[in-house]
């Protein structure tokens, strides 16, 4: 296994080159690192998952909020209902679908809603994006807010209600747009989350005019604070009725639990009867601080009569900002909340799943706060909880300013007159130095949100863990290791990942970072990563009912540009092969590592024989060219034999990875020692042994008393024939003799044997010879074939008799000692595959260790 095929694995261009050696860099990858979560961990689009109406009906088996008024009368109640998003098989289509059979029932209080979604739908995303980029730098200059794009496309839901493009025939005329924003100071942080920022306060307005009434029809989306605040009324399914206090701040409670979470939007709507002018057309207005909202009418008027239509105003231009905050951001009617969340792609919780059964560990870094990444991260199967994540942001210096003009000024302070002139709006300086500590304790409303926010927060992180990326190094160094074993870094800048990274190597970890390859800040990481791959973004249109995708031309240049600073590109639904690739890498690894070993082995019993000779005074055992043979022929044969072998195991095997270490354990140390003392230095002895033997055995002695003089016919070509005439009587002596020469050609096959022999534990080295018989990998048996056969020759060649190299007594000698092999050989492989099993094991049971095992709560 190589690059090349890696490259046909992984479907890539024939010309694909790569530096790195891809193999072991895959088969040592301990963990994952995932920088980007659109289009690649989750669809582009969130999708709804909750809709908050107001009803009358009572069903005690709903999920219903009760709500009383004053007189302690049930009146109106928050009915939630739970929606879900399912992907279409084999496209990137998600279809919207309500968890309640019965939905029905709630269809007066759905169409309202729904047909706001429509006036106001996605077709207006590049004007509000461009709001957006405004309440961006809006945000930098307002303490603890963030802009955040809450609105999305909701197209689905009001084609469920029946809605289609015909019901939009009597609003032909030229769409209007307004943006509201407040300056609102973000809350407190909550105990537990760290440099938590609020959704600053905006809504976001479309006016159309109806071909068909004088009037024209306000769409309303935005923050919950900002748009319930404008609301005077509310749509109960049934009829327009007011909205009381204790209903605003259950609406606004239900706001604040959710927009932690998620993404939360107040739907609501507005009959306009005057005309926006053409100045104020797409403009962005900032609603006051003190601003005193529209005090709640008990009735709206149903009537008017021909005198009253004179001074309604139709035809009245707005012209000012005070006059578009008076008359359309005001007295407004509540349809209904939406929540949306991100769902996971089926295809990366599988990955995700693949990985951890590996023993690759996931890791995931989010951008987001802690609340939402937790959300996102549970529903891709990372652990998330208690002792589970980290936050990389820097922790806030509190401020010690107190700012008792500002609170004076702007908090106690009450207009005196609903002029716009005279209402003080906060300066941009104010608010950077603006302690909102200091709000809270003398705001009752301030405190009463508060209280609420703390009432629905969640659960504080109060384990020991670092916060920021700063404080990870002096935790691993005093305390424990359990930053890396987290699954979830949330509040992640490029800066912060990048500096993790460089610690997670630091400390033996190889990091594989897999993101997107549309996000040109990624490309730093790309070059920081052991092995990098970027991915193409699921592509998903604009709207969710449409097929349109456009710019693929601009996507796919950018991509391949960003896609050089990576090992190689992926398509989204090739990321599911990256397990199987790093299981067969590793299996090639281990092969390869084996084969070293034995040819390491091999080498230095080969060593230790023509050693052991030299020791005990015999000839040598191995001339040059058999030398030359074994070193150059044989054992690389065996070598290649041992390394390809197919990976195919009866048993459940997981290699694990180990960590990157410069050292070697001294327990491997010794294992390698040992397996070498026990299963090869007996096969040297023997040898020599045989060696020694054969040369005692084929010696003829030849002696003749009248001189006393001996000699000793080591010459097999006359091993039969006495040299001297005189020696008659001992004719008979060497009649089966063999030369030292012969004797050695057979050492040569015997210790060819051997090896072969020896090679077949390195085969499948974790299996046992009666699960995986070696003669299965084809190459090995090639292998074995060609080296007995290349000895065979090569003594022919030299002029040994067939016969004499297949002698009966060495034939016997070397049975015997193979089978002794093959016994000693399965006992070692039976304990070192305990020894293996027994620490993967406890190596998967520390991975599988779940970090939040010993919550408190």
């Amino acid at each position: 296994m190589n690059n090349r095929q890696v490259a046909q694995f992984l479907e890539f261009p024939k010309d694909f080159e790569s530096c790195k050696d891809l193999v072991s860099i895959l088969s040592s990858v301990t963990g994952t690192s995932f920088i980007d979560k659109k289009g690649i961990l989750s669809c582009i689009h969130p999708s709804i998952e909750k809709v908050v109406f107001a009803t009358n009906q009572t069903d005690p088996k709903a999920n219903m909020k009760n709500l009383t008024d004053e007189s302690g009368v049930v009146a109106t109640q928050l009915e939630v209902m739970n929606l879900s998003s399912d992907p279409e098989t084999g496209t990137n289509h998600w279809n919207l679908s309500m968890d309640d059979p019965n939905w029905q029932r709630f269809l007066p209080n759905l169409l309202p809603l729904s047909y706001n979604l429509l006036l106001n739908s996605c077709q207006q995303s590049e004007h509000f994006h461009r709001f957006l980029d405004h309440l961006a730098v809006v945000s930098s200059k307002v303490p603890r807010t963030i802009a955040t794009a809450n609105r999305r496309c909701m197209c689905q839901l009001p084609h469920i209600m029946g809605f289609t493009e015909k019901s939009l025939e009597n609003f032909q005329a030229e769409i209007k747009l307004l943006g509201f924003y407040k300056k609102q100071p973000g809350e407190a942080p909550l105990p537990g989350l760290t440099k938590h920022r609020t959704p600053i306060e905006m809504a976001f307005c479309t006016i159309r005019e109806d071909a068909k009434s004088l009037h024209s029809h306000l769409a309303c989306q935005g923050t919950a604070n900002l748009v319930v605040d404008a609301c005077t009324h509310i749509w109960n399914g049934i009829e327009v009725i007011p909205m009381s206090k204790r209903l605003k701040i259950s609406v606004k409670d239900f706001y604040q639990r959710h927009s932690m979470t998620g993404h939360c939007l107040a739907v609501s709507y507005r009959p306009i009867f005057s005309k926006l002018a053409g100045s104020l057309n797409g403009k962005f207005i900032e609603i006051p601080l003190n601003h005193e909202h529209s005090k709640i009418e008990n009735s709206l008027p149903r009537s008017h009569s021909n005198e009253s239509l004179s001074d309604a105003a139709f035809t009245q231009t707005v012209r000012s900002a005070e006059e578009v905050i008076d008359q359309y951001f005001t007295g407004q009617i509540l349809c209904g909340l939406v929540v949306m969340h991100y769902e996971a792609l089926p295809e990366s919780v599988t990955i995700i799943e693949q990985l951890d059964q590996i023993c690759v560990r996931p890791v995931y870094f989010s951008k987001e706060n802690e609340l939402r990444s937790r959300v996102f991260a549970e529903k891709l199967g990372i652990e998330a909880g208690w002792n589970c994540h980290i936050s990389l942001a820097e922790e806030e210096p509190t401020t010690s300013k107190k700012i008792e003009v500002a609170h004076e000024q702007f908090v106690k302070q009450k207009p005196s007159a609903p002029k716009f002139r005279r209402r003080i709006a906060l300066s941009e300086s104010n608010l950077e130095s603006l302690d909102c500590q200091s709000l809270i304790r003398g705001s009752p409303s301030l405190r009463k949100m508060s209280m609420i926010s703390a009432k629905v927060g969640p659960i504080p992180n109060i384990a020991r863990l670092p916060t920021g990326v700063r404080n990870v190094r002096p935790h691993l160094e005093d305390v424990d290791n359990v930053p890396l074993l987290v699954g979830l870094f949330t509040d992640s800048t490029t800066a912060a990942v990048e500096e993790m990274v460089e610690i997670m190597q630091e400390n033996g970890e190889v990091v594989m970072v897999i993101g997107s390859s549309r996000n040109p800040s990624n490309s730093t990481l790309f070059s920081k990563a052991n092995i990098s791959i970027c991915v193409d973004d699921v592509e998903e249109s604009a709207c969710r009912l449409t097929d349109h995708i456009s710019d693929i031309n601009i996507n796919e240049m950018s991509s391949k540009l960003i896609a050089l600073a990576t090992d190689f590109r992926l398509d989204h639904f090739k990321v599911q092969k990256l397990s199987t690739l790093i299981v067969c890498a590793r299996h090639r690894m281990s092969s390869f590592r084996h084969s070293l070993l034995f040819l390491l082995y091999s080498s230095l019993m080969f060593s230790v024989t023509i050693l052991l000779s030299t020791f005990f005074f015999l000839p040598i055992v191995f001339t040059h060219s058999q030398t030359i043979l074994s070193s150059f022929v044989h054992l690389p044969l065996l070598f290649l034999g041992t390394l390809f072998t197919s990976f195919e195991p009866k048993s459940n095997i997981i290699r694990i990875a180990p960590k990157n270490s410069d050292e070697i354990p001294k327990v491997e140390k010794l294992k390698t020692v040992s397996t070498f003392i026990l299963q090869f230095v007996p096969s040297a002895f023997y040898i020599n042994v045989v060696f020694l033997f054969m040369l005692m055995s084929n010696s003829n002695m030849m002696c003749s008393f009248s001189d006393i003089s001996c000699i000793f016919n080591t010459d097999g070509s006359a091993g039969s024939q006495p040299l001297l005439g005189e020696f008659n009587e001992t004719r008979t002596i060497g009649n089966v003799s063999l030369s030292t020469e012969t004797i050695r050609h057979i050492m040569g096959l015997q210790i060819t044997v051997i090896y072969c022999v020896l090679s077949s534990s390195f085969v499948y080295r974790l299996s046992s010879l009666w699960y995986e018989f070696p003669a299965k990998c084809l190459y090995w048996d090639l292998a074995v074939l060609i080296s007995v056969g290349t000895q065979i020759i090569y003594s022919y060649l030299r002029g040994v008799q067939l016969a004499d190299l297949f002698s009966l007594l060495p034939l016997i000698l070397l049975l015997s000692w193979l089978v002794v092999i093959v016994i000693v050989n399965e006992l070692i492989k039976l304990r070192r595959i305990r020894q293996f099993t027994r620490e993967q094991r406890r190596t998967k049971f520390e991975f599988d260790t779940k970090l939040g095992m010993n919550s408190p709560y």
